[in-house]
């Protein structure tokens, strides 16, 4: 019999926003396991969405399962819906209604868990609603171990309810392994739980990216066939305003954002001039990011006015791809960290432009950062050696 490993987690296997869940199970895939990627949430009211992750299509057929052969085992991506309410809604309810809302499907829970996930060993969980099944994947799975990668710690998540912090809680200090992305997750985590300092189960293992493909040289998409492009790629939102207004202070600059979020009307009217200077894609596949990147003359990240002062993502993804292609870096409204990456943030749009300005004029950057340390065969092989150790 393969061994088996479950990852619980946000995403879809085939979606716009990959991350490192999709590298951590291809891993498992490729040496042979038969990994699991349950897709949670997934609530019914997804029949009546239409964006990248929740519509009728997903719904109808994650519900069935969908099959991928990698490498020398497989993968099945699926999901159990749940009559969780949509965000909104819920404001109506009690904390315990919502609970009971979103732990609750059609299905029998437990027949679905032990049906599926039958002589599974290793539960991976990712910082969202999946941390509902922890408790019940404890008591049907005792042999099993539980790993927690949180992308972003719920209990910094002001927005989070209480109910799935608390449950954050409880697999942070019973887990048999959690992985931290990098000491600002770790310093966000013991800021709330002090004695968590004293935590034997926590390491810390950063995001990474593929730095074979960032130092290859592709076609230039159409979007970019213009002068300085700069061009921000993730599945976070931005300040789409602030973007705006750059946008329309500075016409020969050519702004390019790909990105699954919905921008707010002003983006959407600004985009629709006949003679724009912003363009606008709700997504590309993640094998074409590399091409965007390095095709683009300056990568931004203009976040949303202090976000990083709640959200400490410490250095993502979106920067560790433009380092990697040698490519201008311009971040607004992020840490003073990044100053050790030798990316200095700004927080207004008056120096966003002047910062983006000076960037054009040094088209490749060599950043004094050893990269090599984050590229994602060396974490991914990390990640499976540690779990298959537990």
């Amino acid at each position: 019999m393969k061994n088996k490993i479950v990852f619980l987690t946000f995403h879809n296997w085939e979606s716009k926003r990959q991350g490192g869940f999709h590298k951590f199970a291809e891993e498992f895939a490729n040496k042979g396991w038969r990994v699991f990627f349950f897709s949670v949430p997934r609530p019914y009211y997804s029949y009546f969405k239409n964006d990248e992750r929740l519509n009728k299509t997903v719904l109808k057929n994650l519900s069935k399962g969908l099959e991928y052969s990698i490498g020398k085992g497989s993968l099945l991506n699926l999901t159990l819906s749940t009559f969780a309410l949509p965000g909104g809604l819920r404001n109506f309810f009690s904390n315990k209604v919502n609970k009971f809302l979103e732990k609750t499907s059609l299905q029998n829970t437990n027949k679905f868990l032990q049906d599926k996930f039958k002589g599974v060993t290793h539960f991976v969980f990712e910082s969202n609603e999946a941390l509902l099944y922890y408790k019940k994947i404890r008591k049907l799975f005792p042999d099993a171990k539980i790993i927690y990668r949180p992308s972003d710690p719920v209990c910094a998540n002001k927005n989070a309810s209480l109910h799935i912090v608390e449950e954050e809680k409880e697999i942070l200090f019973n887990a048999d392994l959690v992985f931290l992305v990098n000491k600002e997750n770790f310093d966000t985590v013991t800021g709330f739980y002090k004695e968590y300092t004293r935590s034997k189960n926590c390491a810390i293992l950063n995001n990474g990216v593929d730095m074979d493909a960032y130092t290859q040289t592709y076609s230039t998409p159409n979007a970019l066939q213009k002068e300085n492009t700069l061009l921000y790629v993730g599945a976070r939102d931005i300040d789409w305003d602030m973007v705006v207004e750059a946008a329309n202070l500075d016409k020969h600059l050519n702004f390019v954002i790909v990105c699954p979020e919905v921008p707010n009307e002003n983006f959407i009217n600004y985009t629709n001039f006949k003679n724009t200077n912003l363009f606008y894609i709700d997504g590309i596949k993640p094998s074409d990011v590399p091409k965007y990147i390095t095709n683009a003359d300056v990568v931004i990240v203009p976040n949303p006015k202090d976000r990083y002062k709640t959200k400490n993502w410490g250095i993502t993804a979106k920067y560790l791809q433009a380092m990697a292609a040698k490519k201008p870096i311009v971040a607004y409204h992020d840490g003073a960290y990044l100053k050790d990456y030798e990316i200095e943030p700004v927080y207004n749009t008056t120096d966003f432009l002047l910062k983006i300005n000076t960037a054009l004029n040094k088209p490749v950057v060599n950043y004094n950062y050893n990269l090599a340390e984050r590229d994602w065969t060396v974490l991914t092989e990390k990640f499976y050696n540690s779990i298959i150790n537990l």
